[in-house]
Formats: C-alpha cells, sequence, structure tokens
C-alpha cells in the first residue's frame, strides 16, 4: 500500500507502477541504441577516468552464448557499469542487470532512467515475490544475461558476505550457467554513503563458468541450494581475494550451511 501525507488522496498511477516494475521498452532495439551510446560515450569516458579499469579472464566467456548468470560481489555503485564496459560488446548487448526494486525503482523516474542507462530490472531482495522470479526466468529464456549481486546489497565494509540462495535457485530453475565474477577497487573508488567517486584502480575478473554442461548443477532442496550458493561465493571470493565477514561462510568449508 502506498502512503500519502494526510490530506492527499493516493496516486493511481503511483500504485499501479509500484505493483509492476517492469519497463520492457528498455529492453527494446531503440533503448539498447541509446543504452550502448550512454555506456561508450558518457558513462565509459567518466568510469575510466575514476576507475582505469583492467579486464582478466575473458577467454573465460570465449564460447559462451548466452543466457546466462553474472553473480558478482557488491560494494560500490560502480560495480554494474564495470561489469558492462569489461563485457565484450556483443554480450553487453544481451545483458540486463537486476536492481533493487526499493532503492531503484520507488520512483518512476529513478526506475526509467537506470533500466535505460543500465538495462536494471526491479527485483525484490527479500524474498522475491512469484512475479519477480517469473519475470527473471522469462527473460532468461528470451536469451537474456543477468547481471546478480548475490550479498543483496552493498557491502558497507568492503568484505565479502554470503550470498543469498536466490542465485542458486534461478541457475537450477532456467538451467543457466553461472560465471562467477570479481570486482576489486571499486568500494576504495565510491564506497556506501558516498555520492563522488574517487580515482582508484578498478580490476573486473571474470571466473571460469559453473554448471555448465557436463558439470553437476545446483542440487534439489535447501541443502542442495546452499551448497551451490556457498560454491558460487567461494569462487567470487578467490576472484577478489575479500576478507569473508562474519556472515559468510569459509570457502573452503562447502558443507557449511549460510544464511540464505
Amino acid at each position: 500500500m502506498v502512503v500519502e501525507p494526510e490530506g492527499r488522496r493516493p496516486s493511481p498511477w503511483r500504485k499501479e507502477y509500484r505493483r509492476d516494475r517492469d519497463l520492457p521498452w528498455a529492453r527494446s532495439p531503440a533503448a539498447r541504441a541509446v543504452r550502448s551510446a550512454l555506456l561508450n560515450f558518457v558513462i565509459g569516458p567518466v568510469f575510466r577516468y575514476y576507475g582505469r579499469p583492467t579486464v582478466f579472464g575473458l577467454e573465460n566467456l570465449r564460447g559462451l552464448r548466452p543466457p546466462f548468470l553474472l553473480a558478482a560481489n557488491h560494494s560500490s555503485h560502480l560495480d554494474t557499469p564495470a561489469i558492462l564496459l569489461a563485457l565484450p560488446p556483443s554480450l553487453r548487448r544481451r545483458t540486463l542487470v537486476a536492481a533493487a526494486a526499493d532503492y531503484f525503482f520507488d520512483e518512476a523516474w529513478k526506475g526509467a532512467l537506470v533500466a535505460l542507462a543500465v538495462g536494471a530490472i526491479a527485483v525484490e531482495r527479500e524474498r522475491p515475490p512469484r512475479q519477480s522470479v517469473k519475470l527473471v526466468r522469462r527473460l532468461l529464456s528470451e536469451g537474456w544475461n543477468l547481471v546478480v549481486f548475490p550479498e543483496g546489497g552493498r557491502s558497507a565494509d568492503g568484505r565479502l558476505h554470503s550470498g543469498k540462495r536466490g542465485i542458486a535457485h534461478l541457475a537450477a530453475a532456467a538451467g543457466v550457467p553461472v560465471v562467477p565474477v570479481g570486482v576489486v577497487g571499486t568500494f576504495a573508488a565510491l564506497p556506501a554513503g558516498y555520492h563522488w567517486p574517487r580515482r582508484a584502480q578498478v580490476e573486473v575478473h571474470f571466473g571460469s563458468p559453473l554448471f555448465t554442461d557436463g558439470h553437476p548443477k545446483p542440487g534439489p532442496g535447501p541443502g542442495g541450494l546452499r551448497y551451490a550458493t556457498e560454491g558460487i561465493m567461494a569462487s567470487i571470493q578467490a576472484l577478489t581475494g575479500q576478507e569473508l565477514a562474519q556472515d559468510g561462510a569459509h570457502p573452503g568449508s562447502a558443507g557449511r550451511v549460510t544464511a540464505g
């Protein structure tokens, strides 16, 4: 329910917007052309000035065809442009970003802006409703890649926190590979709470795809999903070298249960 200031009637338009945040026009050919121009000529030059990015592991993407999930650590708003700009253009054109609905899609203008600029789609962070999960699965079935941040939000201290089981659930339900991505340096450039970046050396590392043909898929049930999620987070930690937060399982203890 939308709460309006006393004396004002709720806006029917806003209520409808909050119920259905998907913006399919942002995936149209025209919107994708605008997004490509923004990334190449606006966001890219600014990011390269502050981030001086270096990309590693592009060989792990060779021969990989959409759809697949890109699971990355998250410590800065710069993570999304860092990953998108590091992708080869042919893959970037088919890549969307799962964004927190409560943060980026709470207002119409903000949702439209991030959807156009980076291909964001709204996903609830806590217990995503069936509608959000259905949307993600449909987009994967249509051949879109999706950047997902399994931690569920930006790390406030730069450490790697435990992942949510949703990433393993999506991989199992959609039958798609997961590419672990490690982003280094964005926390130094723009940590949570800061509004303007500082210059820093940014690195983007693409790991070997998980759950590909011929490799084990996430097992059924909560136990199998926890095990798979821990494996994904361990792969990310191996790429970033981040210190693990207390809520995270040690990367070498795949059998331990983390918060999901």
